[in-house]
């Protein structure tokens, strides 16, 4: 179960593809080991878009090399993976000739972007993802980073109006546009299943787990929870790293239900729905920096009822009493009503469930596709078919 980002940029790509775009798709990778630019460059085909991995140094260096150069190791592993990476696109352009650049996510990538863009006078679209803006305006060192790329790119596109708005607070760029994520029907596979992996109600989640998810404000919202039958927690994914493990273990071994909570592991994609079927109250407690959650669009497509903080694209999304329930994302006992009411009114989730499958049936791919064309169009002098 890949990042949003990563599973987007796909999507939005094979999208772009169908439509008639040539679409190159450049993936950073960190290595460990020296590279020689030129060598370190993987290209692939994934349908007909070009798919092209670079590798940059990203490991032990001799300490040496650093004093010409910066103060620390990290720094001059930022520096030279950067350079690699520079020099890397600069080899591609030179082949292809690129017409417009789209960096998903502003930093690093979008960093990357705007500076080759604008040593080739390519024009370049910056797209604000999430934790870009959401998670990184919180951090000094990356707003110089930020103000840079919103004021270089031609066009800033974000997924949700929240995070537009942020970003704005950074710096006031003219030309923008928010587009919702879109929906692949077909990664629903009917007929794959599970067995049903916990006991009685399910509430459940799915993702990479990590802060921002709010997993520990569900605990304590759950607590609170009066439950008239045997219920269940279900966990569809994984943790992003050991250190997210670790912080969230202190809040599993410390709530009075932790012998009901069921952790998956890792997922693939297209196999999260076979799990989804058997979540009755489907939970997106996000505290901040919410995109447009892909996880939210699977459990509404799913037909499941859903209860949703209002971080970020959620609450665009969702209607409230409509598609699902919207709480403050800060208020764990707004959470804890929420939850308690689809508890106890099976005919209402039933309702919400069957209204946010069909709002979801009402996306259309190519609605996603003519924004995505809109920005560049005003970006290229080129005309697309």
């Amino acid at each position: 179960m890949p990042g949003g980002v990563g599973g987007s940029v796909r999507r939005i790509a094979q999208l772009l593809s169908r439509n008639g775009l040539g679409v190159h798709v450049a993936v950073l990778k960190k290595v460990s080991h020296p590279i020689v630019v030129g060598d370190n460059i993987s290209s692939i085909m994934d349908g007909d878009v070009h798919v092209h991995e670079i590798s940059f140094s990203h490991g032990k260096i001799d300490k040496s090399t650093i004093k010409s150069v910066t103060t620390s190791e990290s720094d001059f592993m930022v520096y030279q993976g950067n350079i690699e990476s520079l020099l890397s696109l600069k080899l591609l352009h030179k082949r292809y000739q690129f017409n417009v650049l789209n960096g998903f996510f502003l930093t690093n990538v979008g960093l990357l972007t705007c500076l080759f863009g604008k040593m080739e006078s390519i024009p370049v679209i910056a797209s604000i993802r999430g934790n870009d803006i959401g998670k990184n305006i919180f951090l000094a060192e990356h707003l110089p980073v930020l103000q840079y790329v919103l004021k270089n790119a031609d066009y800033v596109t974000s997924v949700s109006e929240d995070l537009l708005n942020a970003a704005l607070t950074i710096h006031p760029f003219k030309r923008f546009k928010v587009i919702n994520n879109s929906f692949e029907w077909g990664r629903i596979d009917e007929n794959k299943s599970v067995a049903k992996p916990c006991k009685g109600l399910v509430i459940g989640t799915s993702g990479i787990f990590r802060f921002k998810k709010g997993l520990p404000l569900l605990l304590k919202a759950l607590e609170h929870v009066k439950f008239k039958t045997e219920w269940s927690l279900l966990l569809v994914g994984d943790f992003l790293s050991k250190e997210e493990k670790s912080y969230h273990d202190y809040f599993f071994k410390r709530c009075s239900f932790k012998n009901q909570i069921h952790l998956t592991g890792l997922v693939d994609r297209n196999d999260v729905f076979s799990y989804l079927k058997h979540i009755d109250v489907f939970i997106a407690p996000s505290l901040f920096s919410e995109g447009c959650p892909t996880t939210v669009l699977e459990a509404m497509a799913m037909g499941r009822p859903i209860v949703g903080s209002d971080a970020g694209a959620i609450a665009e999304v969702l209607t409230h009493n409509e598609t699902g329930l919207i709480y403050p994302q800060e208020n764990h006992a707004a959470l804890t009503d929420a939850i308690q009411k689809l508890v106890d009114d099976h005919q209402l989730r039933d309702t919400l469930g069957m209204n946010a499958l069909s709002y979801m049936r009402g996306l259309n791919p190519q609605d996603e596709w003519r924004a995505w064309e809109s920005v560049y169009l005003s970006c290229s002098d080129k005309s697309l078919p």
